[in-house]
């Protein structure tokens, strides 16, 4: 029998295993396993019209069975708009509605960013990010953090 995580459409050669671009990682130690880190740039992930955030992530929840976490993750190094974030964010979002079994998920969208002016930050609050039929503020993180941390919050 196969969970929902063996169900993600994606070729396996976009799969990697740390999350880094540009200086800025995100530390993925502790996070629910199994879990899929899909390298959005990779010539092999999913096509995206448009816009495209650098990783999508998707695994387990500890907590729920058969339930899926499921992360769009831009990474900036320096300053960025918040409205082109939202773009790269929900590119992400078409492309996990597209290969994420339906069924139970808890979506974050996640920005990482290493400099970042304040109003920056707090611009992302008003560009939520849709993913099946829901709007979803943006979680925001600072370089380096674990993703575990942004997960237990939701």
């Amino acid at each position: 029998m196969t969970g929902p995580l063996d169900q993600v459409k994606i070729d396996s050669r976009c799969e990697v295993e740390t999350c880094l671009r540009q200086k800025c990682k995100v530390n993925l130690d502790g996070v629910p396993h199994p879990f899929r880190l899909i390298d959005m740039d990779h010539s092999s992930s999913p096509p995206a019209k448009g816009a495209r955030c650098d990783y999508l992530f998707v695994g387990a929840v500890d907590t729920k069975a058969n339930a899926l976490h499921v992360v769009p993750l831009e990474l900036k190094s320096s300053s960025f708009k918040a409205d082109g974030v939202k773009k790269q964010l929900e590119g992400g979002a078409i492309v996990a509605n597209k290969v994420v079994p339906k069924g139970e998920c808890e979506f974050v969208p996640v920005v990482a960013y290493k400099r970042a002016a304040r109003w920056q930050i707090k611009s992302l609050a008003q560009h939520p990010v849709s993913f099946r039929g829901k709007e979803y503020l943006i979680k925001v993180m600072k370089c380096g953090t674990g993703l575990v941390e942004v997960l237990g919050k939701v």
